[in-house]
């Protein structure tokens, strides 16, 4: 039973370290804005990116044409 009383004060003691290290932070509020909607927006462009590469696995090839009509056209006999 005392392993774990040690075990939750030294949970307890580095919670409090590390709520002191990040209310200890010099970065503004406006800063810490900007750069989270940053990450945001980057993440929703790639997220869009991705689903726009797999936008034609999902609906099939749209009625391709025959490419040996343009092999054909472009030898010369």
């Amino acid at each position: 039973m005392g392993d774990v009383a040690v075990s939750i004060s030294a949970v307890l003691l580095q919670i409090e370290q590390a709520e002191f290290l990040l209310n200890d932070s010099a970065i503004s509020d406006t800063a810490l804005f900007s750069a989270s909607f940053i990450i945001l927006l980057r993440e929703g462009l790639e997220a869009l990116l991705v689903v726009l590469v797999l936008l034609p696995y999902w609906f099939g090839p749209i009625k391709k044409k025959p490419l040996y009509i343009f092999i054909l056209a472009g030898q010369q006999r």
